[in-house]
């Protein structure tokens, strides 16, 4: 059962833990040249964590409902100049970023998926 990654890999330019439903952590350090980080359907996701350095381009985090927005809005901060496809339908847990304030934040993204972020019940 995985439920913390811990990835230190200075030559990585993609990485697919997407299905991992038990991984609640990740933090991404010594990165530098990861592009594309793809998360999907890692329910239990509720720390997402990288240096100011990261860069990605990619960031698939669909069905991530737990992961807040405490986790994810540091990450735009480093990587939104960078990011150009970013998928958070089903990210429910990040229903108080707004779409206004990851579009500021991400100035050149050309795809957004942010549906499915309200709870179904």
């Amino acid at each position: 059962v995985l439920s913390l990654l811990v990835v230190r890999a200075p030559l990585l330019s993609s990485l697919n833990a997407s299905g991992c439903r038990t991984l609640g952590e990740v933090f991404l350090g010594r990165c530098a040249v990861l592009r594309s980080l793809n998360l999907a359907q890692c329910k239990a996701l509720h720390a997402l964590r990288a240096p100011a350095a990261a860069r990605l381009d990619t960031l698939n985090l669909f069905g991530c409902r737990v992961l807040p927005p405490e986790s994810l809005t540091p990450l735009l901060h480093t990587s939104g100049a960078a990011l150009r496809q970013l998928n958070m339908n089903g990210c429910v847990g990040t229903i108080d970023l707004s779409e206004a304030t990851v579009r500021r934040l991400c100035p050149h993204l050309v795809q957004l998926d942010c549906q499915g972020r309200k709870a179904k019940y």
